[in-house]
């Protein structure tokens, strides 16, 4: 199931408090609720720290893991941004991690490609449902293919057969490029190759694309939950799709690592005319809401579309990702929409950014993580009457 309606969302954290506060009941230091952040990204480890410590004014009284005590038995929930190093057979009951094994099967951009391929291809209206991503091949594994269709597009309109290159494994822009001559074709690792989306939806003339904060607590079954909060992360310059203008990262890339550095604040001023918080070059999905009403476009609609990109997304791969009683992890979903309204996948992040640099970061990723911890947080257990337990069961064998 994908949580994603409001009073769904609205029980889901109703639920969460109650258990925080049967949690609370007990004031034995040795049931506490204890985190540990992974600190190999200081500054971002302080935010989720802090989030941590935010939540103490609620019921759930989080503490950070003492130095004292080590060992996979001490912490109930372990933050890290990259492969923790934990032995998951040695977890127990209580134990919560934000990361799922094999989640590479959904944030690395060919396997994502593969699983969806494997929906895409069946016959008949099952196929259909699942054209959520661009046509996309991987390379080198896939280039006949590629040539094939590049040149069928190239027969018809050799200007406007657009395509956009993408390093399979890397992430925030890095590497990416738009084509339409096969000569750029270059590589010297494995890539995708996507046909580019030439008529988005745009805003003000900027093209934009969504993020959103998508927190899976469970594999099997799928349990999902789509935050109301994300951002439309646009490009600083105005959108044509002319060839003159290919190689310009400002006018074809939304990452907003890219867009950061562009010296150009027309943009921002458009988006910041009637108050909006100032994000640099993102705005929030509540604004974005506000400004394609005034398009004549409702959001509802649009919403349930994006949400069943992200629901069809996950059951590609539900069956690849182990499922792990002692995992969740958030994900950062990027879905662009074209101007039919087609709400198109292009690629799912691990550990997205958390960094703040504006006023909007702040509220939005700040809101994501403490909701995060809240929905993902696990049982309360006594550790004293446990061992006490085991100590038991064990000296009457």
């Amino acid at each position: 199931s994908l949580a994603d309606d409001a009073s769904l969302d609205a029980s889901a954290l109703a639920a969460a408090a109650g258990r925080a506060q049967i949690f609370n009941a007990t004031n034995a230091p040795s049931s506490r609720l204890i985190f540990q952040v992974v600190r190999n990204r200081p500054e971002v480890a302080s935010i989720v720290a802090t989030a941590f410590m935010a939540l103490r004014e609620e019921a759930a009284s989080w503490t950070e893991m003492p130095g004292n005590l080590s060992g996979n038995q001490s912490w109930n929930m372990l933050w890290s941004w990259s492969k923790p190093k934990i032995n998951w057979a040695d977890l127990n009951v209580w134990q919560k991690v934000n990361h799922f094994q094999e989640a590479r099967q959904l944030t690395r951009k060919d396997n994502l490609k593969r699983h969806i391929a494997r929906f895409r291809n069946i016959p008949g209206k099952l196929g259909e449902a699942f054209n959520i991503m661009p046509l996309t091949y991987t390379l080198p594994g896939e280039y006949v293919q590629f040539c094939t269709e590049f040149a069928k597009g190239y027969d018809k309109d050799q200007a406007g057969n657009m395509w956009i290159m993408k390093p399979a494994g890397s992430s925030r822009g890095r590497g990416i490029f738009v084509f339409n001559d096969i000569g750029a074709v270059s590589y010297s690792e494995v890539v995708i190759v996507q046909r580019y989306v030439d008529r988005p939806l745009l805003l003000d003339g900027y093209k934009f694309d969504l993020r959103l904060y998508v927190l899976v607590t469970s594999m099997e079954p799928l349990e999902a939950f789509t935050h109301r909060q994300g951002f439309a992360r646009l490009s600083s310059e105005r959108y044509t799709n002319d060839s003159d203008s290919i190689s310009n990262r400002y006018i074809h890339l939304t990452n907003s690592s890219i867009n950061r550095h562009n010296p150009n604040g027309i943009q921002q001023e458009s988006m910041q005319k009637d108050g909006a918080l100032p994000g640099g070059s993102k705005i929030s999905l509540e604004y974005l809401e506000k400004r394609l009403k005034e398009m004549n476009i409702e959001w509802d609609p649009l919403w349930t579309k994006i949400n069943q990109v992200v629901l069809k997304t996950l059951y590609a791969v539900q069956g690849q990702v182990v499922a792990s009683p002692n995992s969740f992890e958030l994900f950062g979903f990027d879905v662009l929409i074209d101007t039919n309204l087609k709400c198109w996948l292009i690629e799912v992040n691990a550990s997205p950014s958390l960094s703040r640099e504006n006023q909007l970061d702040y509220r939005i990723k700040d809101a994501v993580v403490r909701d995060t911890i809240r929905l993902a947080a696990g049982p309360s257990f006594d550790r004293d009457a446990l061992a006490a337990a085991l100590a038991r069961r064990l000296s009457e064998r």
